[in-house]
């Protein structure tokens, strides 16, 4: 039996969500657009990257919104409404990645399926300090050009302090975290979503104290991924 797409059926949940409907959108199932460095929504971005991340200089700021991730988004919001009745809290997060990775982040969301060992669980990594963040990759920390993601996150009130052997926390939490709070990992799929793009220039300078840093906060390997 062939199956084929329902656009009168998107368009409604996706009108009823709020979101444009489906045939606004090109051929891939994103729009990533430069922002202008005299909105607020430029201003936003950067204040929240630059806000513990002096040393790096941005270049730009894209826009990204996928309708079918959105959706997905949304509809787990609509979950972690009936499953934390004491609440949960949705922040924006940072992830670092490579250029190569960008285009199958912004298709697919993020891959728990493609995600390497990591220090605090096997799941999908992000951190709350863009700093931090930067650590994503040896190799590209000797590059002038780079990229990182701003995603929001659904975080649930009840956390699990994780380990490298964790492959999902208990019964009903689906975050760990590093002790200070500033990495958390995440393994419920699409209660993250990726919404803008700082492509930044610089280089780390003293390499032994961010190696230190890096491995205190197990940002090594949290980014290698898509």
């Amino acid at each position: 039996m062939e199956v084929t797409k329902n656009l009168n059926f998107l368009n409604e949940l996706a009108l009823s969500l709020g979101e444009q409907p489906i045939h606004t959108f090109p051929v891939k199932p994103y729009l990533e657009k430069e922002l202008s460095k005299t909105s607020g929504e430029f201003a936003t971005n950067a204040s929240l990257f630059r806000s513990n991340n002096s040393g790096f200089s941005i270049a730009k700021i894209n826009s990204v919104h996928n309708i079918f991730n959105s959706l997905h988004y949304r509809l787990a919001k609509e979950k972690y409404d009936t499953v934390y009745k004491e609440g949960y809290d949705e922040t924006l997060m940072f992830h670092g990645t490579k250029q190569d990775f960008l285009d199958g982040i912004c298709t697919f969301n993020f891959d728990r399926s493609k995600i390497r060992t990591h220090k605090f669980g096997c799941g999908i990594s992000f951190a709350s300090n863009s700093f931090y963040a930067t650590h994503y990759h040896h190799d590209n920390k000797k590059r002038q050009d780079k990229v990182m993601i701003i995603a929001k996150v659904l975080v649930g009130r009840t956390f699990e302090i994780g380990n490298q052997a964790m492959t999902i926390p208990k019964t009903m939490c689906y975050t760990s975290k590093n002790v200070p709070q500033t990495v958390i990992v995440k393994y419920d799929d699409h209660t993250f979503l990726p919404v803008a793009i700082v492509h930044y220039r610089g280089q780390h300078f003293n390499q032994d104290v961010l190696s230190n840093m890096s491995s205190y906060f197990g940002l090594g390997s949290i980014y290698e991924m898509m």
